[in-house]
This record gives structure tokens, C-alpha cells and sequence, in this order.
């Protein structure tokens, strides 16, 4: 047996012993005096004993091994355990077992509030009592309480069973009482016998989902007699109004906000659809470059060079990101898109040296072998998050927030909840699934700051560790970003897309992507960090134009999502006649949500998905980037720059006042912008 000190070792050490051992050996850590992150990412059979009391995630994302804590234990206890045993001899805090997908965690006294929250999979036994709302948002897996539950227990539960002998306090939403047969029965018999607790299982009661949650209910979809019913029902039959150009059309009143509030009451429930905000707002077309005449000299297009590489996560990992162009691919799931395209984006990108993205929904094999380099993404689902996955991926992103929903969750609607989606997202096939809008394991900044070391102590602290953000309150979060410790800051505008969310969010919340970009700029300039933390800019990048105006601004590199998807061939003239047929129509198309994309692109429907040429979207999404590369590279040498980095406001100045005062470059034909000092 090995013992070692934590008075005389560092954690970084520890962790880096344990995930080095091969076989069954065992190791006892004394002085542990509520370290965080002790014993994260073991992959081994190993046997390990913590003598005293122990921080956040001890034993997170543990495999194979069986972990003790003598004492009690911080928040996150055995946070997205894959398998083994992870046991407390005293209390447990917050979270425990968060996002676990298998093995069994003990808890032998009480365990705290969210006890299972997100549980994948995992079975929890706890002694004693829990807190307020136990095994919320559980997808599969077991729990045993022998004491009594605080409120909303098992709330917005999919398939779980829970078991308590005490009292519950409240039921949350969609979880009810379930018969004791004799299945049931024999589960809990096993779990107590192997936790080793000894209680009588007869005592207990059964809990589970009313399966009431399982898709979303429209009450009164079609009302008897309701004229308006086909508006809702049949897209193809919906009624649409006539143009009639002598008559004045109400600025309040549009024609298409009467037909909005004509759906609503025929429906009873928000507007559902992908892409991202329609409405007009400042963009960076409002910009405008100042070329060289006699006061600057440009660059010579085809003789002098104008590098365009950018090094991501040079703050802390140890293998930061050497990328040949700043233009990367944003994260979109595989789920919300098919294997197909997903295979197409990392070729495209690793055809040009640069990065794609997983996305909400966890990494597929085509998406690996194809990329040359992968983002995994770390979301509040944490679907299909494994150690395994982090370890092969080049990067981490903790999804905080997203352009087109801040403050939202994700969905995905059953229609795409194939045998694939379902068995990487533990889910059952069909049903309509529903993301958390905050991560189960951690409740603000100085949390994030604990879960990003957790991250580097299972990665070796190889990786480079990003933190994704909505432009909201952008200052703000990008300087707790930074503080808790990322390498790399993403900021998404209010024009970034998704697959589906309510039409109502991606149109009234956020700011736009202008303005954030200058936000997020001065808040890392105030810190000092600009350029030592990098800064990736998302949300309605377009062109390359967009590209060249956010490296002016003082980003270090952009990513695309939707540009990406219409390279691969969304929305294109080629289906407009069953765009039309679905009631819409090429260039308009914006249903991904409902798994029917004639490209076989936003689809899990395999003779849809048969219709994508793999590699002609590489190839295709290879070109978009080609382009956008040389139009940033043909503005940045008008500017006299030999390197894309070097562009700054002063090769800007915009054409409308709000422009100048959200990027804070002067209007043309001044050197003053709204609010400037001294006016």
C-alpha cells in the first residue's frame, strides 16, 4: 500500500500518480483537510482510501476504482462517475453523484441538496437524509434513500427509480408514486446489500415519472370550429395574406404579427424554430475599413505577406492550439445535425488547420477521425461526456451561455431521438429532450474556477480550457470568466443560430455580436489580459469581411456556425420545390427542429441523411473558409497590415451613430463616436 501526504504533495501529483498505475494496487492519502479535485479521472482498479475530509468532485469521473472518503465530502461527489464505488463514511454536500452514469456512490450519512441531479445512470444509496430536489432532471439510474426527502423530489424526472423509507417532503414536477413489485423489490435489495446498509426494503416506497414531460403538450391545437386551425395544423394548407399595396399596413399591427397572435391562440404554446435572430440590429456591415493612400502604405496582394495563424490557450495548457487561420467551426450537435454533416465540418476544417466543434450531445467517431483538431464542449446536459472523450479532444469548452438563447436551455425535439441519439444521450428513443439552462455541479464563478481544475486534473492540464458565453452582461462574465481561470473566452451574439428554441428568445434577448465584441475587448484590457487570454467572437459571421472587422475590433479569432451550414448545402435552390411542400421555401427554411432537412443535413433520418455527400461538404465548407481567409487577408493589406492581428479600431469608422457608439470607432468623416470623452 502507498501513502501519500497531502501536508508534503501536491494535488497535481497525486492525480498524476493515480492516472499512471496500472493493475489493482491500493493507496491511502492522508492530511487531505478538504482538498478539491482529489482522486479525479482514475481509470484503474484501484483502491483508494482518503483518510479525514475531502473537497469539491473527489473521485469525478471515476472509472473502475473504489474510492473512500473517511470524513465527509464537498460538492460534486463522484461527479459523471463511469463506474466502481464511491463511499462516505460521513456527510455529503451538493450535487452528489452529478451527471453519473454508472457505478454505485454510498453515502452513509446525509447527502445535500440535488443529490443525483442529472444522473445518467449511476446508482446513489444514502444512508440518511437528502435535500431539496434529489435526482431533478435524471435521465436513468437508482436512488435509495433510508431517511427522509426534502422537497420537490425527483423533479422533471425521465426514467428513474427512487426509493425512500422516510418521509418525501414534496414531489416535484411529473414524479408519483409507483406499486412495489417484485422487479422493483429486487433492485432495491441489491442496492442496500451492496452499499452494505442494512434496512428493511419492505419499509420503503417507490417513486418514478408520470412521463407526462416526455413531449410538449399543445392543449388546444385545434379548437372546434376555429377557422384559424389550419395556420398551426398544416403548413402547407396555413393561410397567408394577401399583398394589397393601397392599403397602409400598421408599424404595431403587422400582418405578421396578427398571423403570430393567430397562432398563438389556435396552439396555446411559443413558436419553436432554428436559426437565429431575424430582426435587424447593428451589425458589422455598419463598418467600414479605412484603405492606404499616401499616409499608409498598403501591402502587395500576391508578393508581401499577411499571416493569418493564431495560438489558442497559451495561458495555462501545456499543448495550446497552434491553428493556421482565426476562423473556427462553432459547436452544433450531433443530434441537432446527422453524423454525415458532422463528418463533413471536421474535414473541412482540418483540411484548412483549424478546429470544429462537438456540440451539445457528446463526440461521435466520424467527428474525430475527421478533425485534425476537436473542441469537445462541456454543457449543462453534459450528454455523452466521458473521461475518455475529454482526454481525446484538443480542447474543453464549458458552455456557459449561448448567442441565441442566454439564459436557456436546449431542446431537441423527439423527432430526432434516433437508436444513435438516444443510447449516447441516455435517453428513450422519441421523446422530446430537454437541456438544463445552468451546469448541475456548480452554482457561480468561484464553483467554475474548482470544476475548470477538476477539467485540467483529468486532461494532465494539456488542454486548453475555454468558457462560452451569450453576450449578455458580456463584461461582467467575461472578467469571472478569466478569473476562474479559463484559457480562451468565447462571447456568441444575439445573431448566433441553433437548432430549436423559442422564437421569442432568439429575437428579444442578448445584445449583438458589434457591441460584444468591443465589450469583451476592454473587459480583458482592464485586467491586462487581452491577448494573453484569447477571445473567440461568434454570432452572424459571414464573410470575411466579418472576419477582418472583429480582428480590428480585438478578437484573436471567429467562429461559424449557420455560414458553415449553408456551405454544406442548407437551404439550397436544389430542394426549394419540398422546402415548399414542408411551407416554407429555399433561403427561408428554418424548421431544424423538426428532423425533415431534404439536404440531409439538421436530420437523424437515415434516407434523408443518404442524400449528403460527405465529402463534397468537406470540400465545400474547406472553400467557404478558403474565401473568407483571403477576403480578410485582401482588406487587412489595404490597411498595410502583414498580419491579420495587427488591424485595430483605427482602420475602422462607421457609418451610422449607433455603430460608432457600440464599437466606439468614429463616424466617418469625424474622430468622435457617442460618448467619447471630451464632447
Amino acid at each position: 500500500m502507498s501513502e501519500i501526504d497531502l501536508d508534503k504533495s501536491e494535488i497535481r501529483d497525486l492525480n498524476a500518480m493515480l492516472h499512471s498505475t496500472d493493475g489493482k494496487k491500493a493507496f491511502t492519502v492522508i492530511n487531505p483537510n478538504g482538498k478539491h479535485n482529489i482522486g479525479v479521472g482514475i481509470d484503474g482498479e484501484l483502491d483508494v482510501t482518503i483518510e479525514g475530509h475531502a473537497g469539491h468532485y473527489v473521485g469525478g469521473m471515476n472509472k473502475h476504482a473504489e474510492i473512500t472518503v473517511t470524513g465527509n465530502a464537498g460538492a460534486g461527489l463522484g461527479e459523471n462517475i463511469m463506474s466502481g464505488v464511491v463511499r462516505v463514511k460521513g456527510n455529503s454536500s451538493q450535487y452528489t453523484g452529478a451527471t453519473g452514469r454508472g457505478g454505485l456512490i454510498v453515502v452513509e450519512g446525509d447527502a445535500a441538496a440535488r443529490c443525483g441531479i442529472s444522473m445518467k445512470g449511476v446508482d446513489i444509496v444514502v444512508g440518511g437524509n437528502v435535500g431539496h430536489m434529489c435526482a431533478f432532471l435524471g435521465q436513468s439510474g437508482n436512488v435509495v434513500v433510508c431517511g427522509d426527502a426534502g422537497d420537490a423530489f425527483g423533479d422533471s424526472i425521465f426514467e428513474l427509480n427512487l426509493f425512500v423509507q422516510g418521509k418525501v417532503k414534496s414531489l416535484g414536477t411529473d414524479c408519483e408514486e409507483k406499486e412495489m413489485d417484485a422487479e422493483k423489490l429486487a433492485i432495491l435489495t441489491e442496492l442496500l446489500d451492496k452499499a452494505e446498509i442494512k434496512a428493511d426494503p419492505k419499509k420503503f416506497k417507490v417513486y418514478g415519472p408520470g412521463r407526462n414531460l416526455y413531449n410538449f403538450k399543445v392543449d388546444n391545437a385545434v379548437l372546434p370550429g376555429d377557422d384559424n386551425a389550419s395556420i398551426s395544423a398544416d403548413k402547407e394548407q396555413s393561410h397567408e395574406y394577401e399583398e394589397h399595396p393601397e392599403l397602409q399596413e400598421s408599424a404595431t399591427w403587422t400582418r405578421q404579427t396578427i398571423k403570430e397572435i393567430q397562432r398563438a391562440a389556435t396552439e396555446g404554446i411559443y413558436s419553436i424554430r432554428g436559426g437565429g435572430a431575424k430582426r435587424k440590429v447593428p451589425h458589422f456591415d455598419d463598418l467600414l475599413f479605412l484603405g492606404s493612400s499616401m499616409s499608409r502604405y498598403p501591402l502587395e496582394g500576391y508578393r508581401e505577406k499577411c499571416d493569418t495563424d493564431v495560438i489558442l490557450g497559451t495561458r495555462y495548457a501545456k499543448k495550446p492550439l497552434h491553428l493556421d487561420i482565426p476562423i473556427t467551426i462553432a459547436g452544433m450537435s450531433f443530434g441537432a445535425l446527422s453524423a454525415e454533416a458532422k463528418d463533413a465540418l471536421g474535414q473541412g476544417a482540418a483540411a484548412m488547420n483549424t478546429t470544429t466543434t462537438t456540440g451539445d450531445g457528446g463526440m461521435t467517431q466520424e467527428e474525430r477521425a475527421s478533425s485534425k483538431t476537436l473542441v469537445i464542449q462541456m454543457l449543462p446536459s453534459r450528454y455523452g461526456m466521458n473521461p475518455d472523450d475529454l482526454r481525446a479532444a484538443d480542447a474543453i469548452e464549458v458552455v456557459c451561455g449561448q448567442g441565441a438563447k442566454p439564459g436557456g436551455g436546449g431542446m431537441l425535439l423527439g423527432q430526432k431521438i434516433s437508436d444513435r441519439v438516444a443510447m449516447m444521450r441516455t435517453l428513450p428513443k422519441g421523446i422530446d429532450q430537454r437541456s438544463a439552462c445552468r451546469h448541475p455541479d456548480w452554482t457561480g464563478p468561484d464553483d467554475l474556477e474548482i470544476k475548470i481544475n477538476e477539467i485540467r486534473e483529468i486532461t494532465d492540464w494539456e488542454k486548453p480550457i475555454y468558457v462560452k458565453v451569450g453576450a449578455t452582461r458580456t463584461k461582467y462574465d467575461v472578467q469571472l470568466a478569466v478569473k476562474a481561470g479559463a484559457d480562451v473566452i468565447v462571447v456568441d451574439g444575439m445573431q448566433g443560430g441553433t437548432a430549436a428554441t423559442q422564437d421569442v428568445f432568439m429575437e428579444h434577448v442578448g445584445i449583438p455580436t458589434l457591441p460584444a465584441v468591443r465589450i469583451a475587448v476592454e473587459a480583458l484590457q482592464e485586467m491586462g489580459m487581452h491577448r494573453k487570454v484569447q477571445l473567440i467572437v461568434s454570432g452572424g459571421i459571414r464573410n470575411g469581411a466579418d472576419v477582418a472587422k472583429c480582428m480590428a475590433l480585438g478578437a484573436d479569432a471567429v467562429s461559424i456556425g449557420m455560414a458553415a451550414l449553408y456551405a454544406l448545402g442548407c437551404n439550397s435552390p436544389k430542394y426549394d420545390a419540398e422546402y415548399r411542400k414542408m411551407g416554407s421555401a429555399a433561403g427561408y427554411y428554418d424548421d431544424y427542429h423538426i428532423g425533415q432537412c431534404p439536404a440531409g443535413i439538421s436530420t437523424q433520418d437515415p434516407e434523408l441523411a443518404k442524400r449528403f455527400d460527405t465529402r463534397l461538404g468537406g470540400r465545400r465548407v474547406e472553400n467557404l473558409l478558403k474565401t473568407m481567409v483571403l477576403e480578410a487577408q485582401t482588406l487587412a493589406r489595404a490597411c498595410g497590415k502583414s498580419h491579420l492581428h495587427n488591424l485595430e479600431p483605427e482602420d475602422l469608422v462607421a457609418l451610422t451613430m449607433e455603430a460608432a457608439a457600440m464599437a466606439k470607432v468614429p463616424l466617418a468623416g469625424t474622430d468622435w463616436y457617442p460618448g467619447k470623452a471630451g464632447f
